[in-house]
């Protein structure tokens, strides 16, 4: 599981980052058709840690933490401001693939740990106003709004 984290995490770290984006078209269908293989490896993955020999703490530890890099690659993911030449395609397919992995999880093993049910970090973007960002303290924010 971790090697395929990785690939997703190079993907939208580096590859997917607009400042440093130069991914040509071959490139972007090559991910494009590799996403939803490392999403199925990935499934393949966590059941066959569910049905081997490797003690429950680890498999929910490893659990938690995929859960843990699906939310913040879904952050990094939410945070990057596309432009003309950004290949929307192949960030849809990658949100999607980690919202996907993310309700697999839910679905599928929950259940059998404490895995707690959070909202995916790109569909809080979609319903929420977008945070605005200051360099004031509640207090002071708190003692301008009191006027």
């Amino acid at each position: 599981m971790n090697i395929l984290l990785t690939l997703l995490r190079t993907l939208i770290v580096k590859e997917l980052d607009p400042e440093y984006f130069n991914l040509d078209g071959q490139q972007v269908n090559h991910w494009i058709q590799e996403i939803p293989l490392i999403r199925e490896r990935m499934f393949k993955a966590m059941q066959d840690e569910m049905l081997g020999e490797i003690e429950n703490s680890l498999v929910e530890r490893h659990l938690k933490q995929v859960q843990y890099d699906c939310h913040y690659l879904s952050s990094v993911l939410c945070k990057y401001a596309q432009n003309d030449s950004s290949p929307v395609a192949l960030y849809q397919a990658a949100g999607d693939c980690l919202d996907q992995i993310l309700i697999h999880i839910d679905n599928h093993y929950a259940g059998f740990f404490n895995l707690q049910k959070v909202v995916s970090t790109s569909q809080i973007a979609k319903e929420t106003h977008p945070r605005i960002r200051v360099l004031f303290s509640v207090d002071v924010l708190a003692y301008f709004l009191s006027y």
